[in-house]
């Protein structure tokens, strides 16, 4: 195995917590094995480091990726699962046209963030993803540089906040459907009034489950 798959292998393992034991019993290999592999004197099959991706739950991708790691772990009481999401610039975004792009677009991220989440429940549809909160349209409630989870795997909520692309202008918004179009607002409404928009201009609009504020 390369030196950068040892390295994020390690990484991994140390995040978690595990013991090199733990950690073979995730892999389905013997202890032994696997201190060869971290030692750099055995390999993984791929069917290996997919099944240790999905008990991690990362992308199989996070082993050959320089991604840079950002941890911003929300701390709450009772059970939760740690969720590691890719950041996706405004720029990225612009150009997802369909779900083929979208998926494009997070297996080539390069940064990410780790949250501490506690529905377990992953709907078909659509990977989550986060988004660096930009300006001040959203304020005082949420502030630039909070970051927004975004899941195009939950049907949208009428007046929820929403992550939508406009004719390739992202937005961040609430969002009231009315029928053949959207009503759109925002929480500094005395700043930026309500609009609409043709529901026909919308290219895609995924529900925003939470935001990870500075304080959390």
């Amino acid at each position: 195995m390369n030196a950068l798959f040892l390295k994020k292998l390690q990484q991994l393992i140390d995040e978690h917590g595990w013991s090199q034991k733990e950690a073979a019993e995730k892999l389905k290999v013997s202890q032994g094995f696997l201190s060869e592999v971290l030692r750099g004197k055995k390999n993984l099959s791929f069917a290996r480091i997919t099944e240790l991706a999905t008990n991690a739950e990362v992308s199989p991708l996070f082993f050959f990726s320089e991604g840079q790691e950002k941890s911003l772990q929300k701390i709450s009481s009772g059970h939760a699962t740690l969720r590691r999401l890719p950041i996706i610039s405004y720029e990225k975004l612009r150009g997802v046209q369909n779900v083929n792009d979208m998926r494009k677009v997070l297996e080539e991220a390069q940064e990410y963030i780790t949250i501490a989440d506690k529905e377990e429940r992953v709907d078909e549809g659509g990977e989550m993803l986060v988004i660096s909160i930009r300006g001040d349209s959203m304020s005082p409630r949420w502030r630039e540089g909070d970051m927004a989870i975004a899941y195009p795997g939950h049907p949208l909520e009428q007046g929820k906040l929403t992550l939508l692309n406009v004719g390739n202008e992202i937005l961040l918004k609430y969002a009231t459907d009315r029928g053949d179009h959207f009503v759109l607002t925002s929480e500094n409404s005395d700043k930026y009034p309500a609009f609409t928009v043709l529901k026909e201009k919308v290219l895609w609009a995924y529900r925003v489950r939470k935001v990870v504020t500075s304080a959390d």
